[in-house]
């Protein structure tokens, strides 16, 4: 039905080997990239959407870059990955993110797309970071700080102790 469970269940059988790069993969990563809205920007569900006709969010398309990322389609999602960079820069994700219970979820899953693909890391990291320490402390749910901590876990230059991450 949506293109955030398919990418993200690709994502994970590429990695773990399940699935290999291949006809399975292009096929699965083409039918996804066809799935754009009039912006160019991949959408969250597959046709037939009814009342979901151009719905994109940002966390979802974060989990499609990784699958993009992974497969090596990046040129095809330039305009989804030009959304996402403006969620980030502008803070849309605060409100636009319909599926997942917190901001922090965009991070994280934009966090396990681009540390695929070094152009993205590039484009993303020190913004991403940004606005991943904006949110310190507007909220001590344990899900919230988890998930700020995993989206940091992986850059090295912006280590945090513990006292400073909720």
């Amino acid at each position: 039905d949506d293109v955030d469970c398919t990418a993200l269940a690709m994502a994970v059988f590429l990695r773990d080997g399940h699935i290999c790069r291949g006809k399975q993969c292009t096929d699965v990563a083409r039918l996804i990239l066809l799935n754009k809205n009039p912006d160019g920007v991949i959408e969250t569900y597959f046709p037939p959407r009814g009342i979901r006709e151009n719905r994109v969010d940002p966390a979802t398309t974060s989990n499609v870059m990784r699958f993009v990322y992974a497969t090596g389609f990046e040129a095809e999602a330039r305009k989804s990955e030009d959304y996402l960079f403006n969620c980030l820069q502008s803070e849309e994700y605060m409100n636009k993110c319909y599926y997942y219970v917190c901001p922090e979820a965009f991070f994280f899953f934009l966090s396990t797309a681009i540390v695929l693909n070094d152009p993205a890391r590039r484009r993303f990291e020190s913004l991403l970071v940004e606005n991943i320490r904006k949110r310190f402390g507007t909220t001590k749910f344990p899900l919230d700080c988890a998930m700020r901590v995993l989206a940091l876990a992986d850059r090295k230059s912006t280590r945090l102790n513990s006292s400073h991450i909720t």
